[in-house]
């Protein structure tokens, strides 16, 4: 079970106006915790006879803001019940117009050490904490450690829950205006890069952006999805050097995004996490197809009529310098190499038929292992990271998800070079 860390509910008092296009006017109280949102109506008189009904309903609040929900709980013998969004982060004030700047809180981001830090005062003494500063192109981005992480970092470890570990701001570089419809993608693609540097579902919460008179113009609540806390999560980011590689590497990740299309980077991310999180069976089919999508941006093409996909990857392998063979540490692939129907030529041509054989009928390879399964998906999701890597230019240290201490390898590597 995962847990929120424990903090006070933050209430907005509001009204609801509106119920699937039916006028009403009743008050209401939108609660928000660590990482969601619900609406309390405790005057609902009529209003309780439309959200019985086993449905979902879009309800518009005091001030144009709309959204859908559903009933979640209701208080026998009272008036009082509570209702959930359907999908979060739910919008809870907009007010349009110009913004001066945006803060919001950073779930489940593990703890990152560097040169980039801040002093600051916890009780009679002074700490240091992670504090990162990012320029971009007309914007300013902050990122900043909460001074008790260390502390919530060992309570999220041991819960397995969910909390705020650091804080964000974005502002235009010239303390310049802005809007909502152009610091959301900015905001949206940090999130991503972030996603992609923990290997695990983290994400933002408490979105706030203020007026040039220090009011809250646009608030948004709540996280599309986070995973529970977990340390042991396989990825690439050195969190050792994690501020100096977040401030060089997700201004290129932003110019990537822009050039090619945020949807297919984020595809191809969302991909990425959803196998690394997945059995090793899943994982594969999901490894694959981050891999294919990845490639296609690479190649810059479609795939060729009768061109196989295990080829099509190995090409964008070879062309972003990177060995195809399936390493010697992948030591089931090797043996199932060596005695397979179908010889594998290299490492995609391994993943491409441990995917076949699960989603396929006729079974070509035979028994396979779930050591061989778990070798397969791992060596596809270091062929994305190392991918995107090579797309942003990152020639520095990284953690090798190959690496085994049985070969005597250090997990800490360098990313190999064409």
């Amino acid at each position: 079970m995962v847990h929120e860390l424990t903090q006070p509910a933050i209430r907005q008092p509001t009204r609801i106006v509106k119920v699937d296009g039916q006028f009403v006017d009743v008050p209401a109280v939108v609660e928000h915790m660590v990482c969601s949102s619900s609406i309390v109506v405790s005057e609902a008189g009529a209003l309780w006879k439309i959200f019985r009904k086993p449905q979902d309903f879009r309800v518009v609040l005091n001030g144009g803001v709309q959204f859908e929900v559903m009933l979640a709980s209701h208080k026998p013998g009272s008036s009082e019940f509570t209702l959930v969004p359907v999908r979060q982060p739910v919008t809870v004030i907009d007010k349009g117009g110009s913004l001066q700047e945006l803060r919001f809180s950073i779930l489940n981001l593990p703890d990152m050490h560097g040169p980039q830090v801040k002093t600051v005062r916890k009780g009679n003494q002074e700490i240091f904490i992670p504090s990162v500063q990012v320029a971009i192109p007309d914007w300013h981005v902050e990122v900043e450690a909460v001074p008790e992480i260390r502390d919530i970092e060992k309570k999220l470890v041991r819960e397995r829950g969910i909390g705020v570990t650091y804080t964000g701001r974005i502002a235009r570089s010239d303390a310049g205006d802005f809007t909502r419809k152009e610091v959301e993608p900015l905001l949206n693609a940090l999130r991503d890069f972030l996603l992609f540097s923990c290997g695990s579902w983290c994400g933002f919460n408490s979105v706030r952006a203020f007026d040039q008179a220090g009011q809250q113009s646009w608030v948004r609540w709540g996280a599309p999805k986070i995973a529970a806390f977990d340390k042991n999560r396989l990825s690439w980011f050195f969190t050792h050097k994690g501020t100096a590689i977040l401030s060089k590497l997700f201004p290129v990740y932003w110019d990537l995004v822009n050039t090619s299309g945020q949807e297919t980077i984020n595809q191809v991310i969302y991909s990425y996490l959803r196998a690394n999180e997945s059995a090793m069976n899943m994982g594969v089919i999901r490894a694959q197809a981050a891999l294919e999508r990845l490639s296609l941006h690479i190649l810059e093409r479609d795939r060729k009529p009768k061109e196989r996909t295990a080829e099509f990857i190995r090409k964008a392998l070879v062309k972003s310098g990177l060995d195809s063979d399936i390493p010697a540490c992948c030591r089931q692939l090797k043996a199932l190499q060596q005695r397979g129907s179908r010889k594998w030529e290299h490492g995609p041509h391994a993943i491409v038929d441990l995917r076949n054989n699960l989603i396929h009928p006729k079974n070509r390879i035979g028994c396979v292992t779930d050591r061989a399964y778990y070798e397969g998906c791992n060596l596809g999701l270091w062929y994305v990271e190392m991918l995107l890597l090579k797309q942003l230019g990152y020639q520095g240290a990284y953690r090798n998800r190959l690496a085994t201490r049985y070969n005597g390898e250090e997990s800490i590597q360098l990313i190999p070079r064409a």
